[in-house]
């Protein structure tokens, strides 16, 4: 005969009995619906960190939108004034090369001029250039210790400029051609046996009178000088016919001067010439402003 158990201890077996059913029961529920139960909340969260993480990109994008509204002006206005700085170098350099090659091209010229021109010859820089409605001179940076003397012609790379009429010590004026004082000899190229004399006319040209022959000289005639009297050698270019004009009942005839006066940089001085009988044919040295006119060379006349 089996002993019966106690109340209690019968009512302690039956409660931990319900509890591990009840635990079993829990853990095949936690097996069977666990997985979906444990990915709900994760779908969830990335879902959620989704919608932050746009929500955030949309307001930092509203925020730098907001900034960079506030900063464009002053950036433009940086930009602007870079770009300004750019363009004002690239126009400086530019202007700069422009220099070179107008000089590379007139040291050309003067070096061909040199070429055919008689030596010896001296180079000089023309320092300044002046005038009034009488007086056209110009002075360079070469006078009587580099060897120049009273009278000698001065080129440029086109043609006669003029001649030396005061030479100083490191200093010359030049009295242009353009002059009213300046007498040059010339010959028509296109009519051999020709002569004339191509004086200035006080502005930034010259006439062309005393032909030794009653020619009708035609327009873009070249003159040359004619060698005579030697103050000029012979063939230089001294410019060429702009213009006829008879109607006035006296010849006239307008001569372009070759050489670029308006643009006088580097000159020649013949140092050679002019190459007189004697030395009271030279032209007396002037100083500027004075209305006196040089003495008549031999070959040329005296502005009348």
């Amino acid at each position: 005969m089996h002993k019966e158990r106690p109340p209690q201890e019968a009512t302690i077996v039956s409660r931990f009995f319900k509890k591990g059913i009840a635990v079993g029961l829990l853990l095949l529920i936690a097996l069977t619906v666990g997985p979906s139960l444990l990915s709900a909340p994760a779908d969830l969260l990335v879902r959620k960190s989704v919608g932050l993480t746009a929500s955030g990109a949309a307001a930092f994008g509203t925020i730098k939108t907001w900034i960079t509204g506030l900063t464009k002006p002053h950036q433009l206005a940086r930009e602007a004034q870079k770009a300004r700085r750019h363009t004002l170098r690239y126009m400086a350099q530019k202007y700069h090369l422009r220099e070179l090659e107008e000089e590379n091209r007139r040291l050309r010229r003067l070096l061909r001029m040199a070429e055919t021109a008689p030596k010896p010859y001296l180079t000089a820089r023309v320092m300044a250039v002046g005038g009034s409605n009488w007086f056209r001179t110009a002075v360079i940076s070469t006078g009587e210790v580099e060897g120049c003397q009273g009278g000698s012609p001065v080129l440029d790379g086109h043609g006669v400029v003029g001649r030396l009429l005061d030479v100083n010590r490191h200093h010359s004026v030049v009295l242009l051609i353009t002059d009213r004082r300046s007498a040059v000899g010339v010959a028509l190229k296109n009519h051999p046996g020709v002569y004339g004399i191509v004086k200035g006319d006080g502005r930034d040209g010259a006439v062309l009178e005393n032909l030794s022959r009653l020619v009708l000289p035609r327009e873009g005639e070249e003159l040359i000088t004619s060698g005579l009297g030697g103050v000029f050698p012979k063939g230089l270019p001294v410019g060429k016919v702009a213009k006829v004009d008879p109607s006035s009942g006296r010849l006239r005839v307008s001569v372009q001067i070759a050489a670029r006066l308006n643009d006088l940089q580097e000159v020649l001085v013949l140092t050679g010439y002019p190459r007189l009988p004697g030395p009271a044919l030279l032209t007396p040295r002037l100083a500027i402003g004075r209305t006196t006119t040089p003495s008549p060379l031999e070959g040329e006349s005296s502005p009348r």
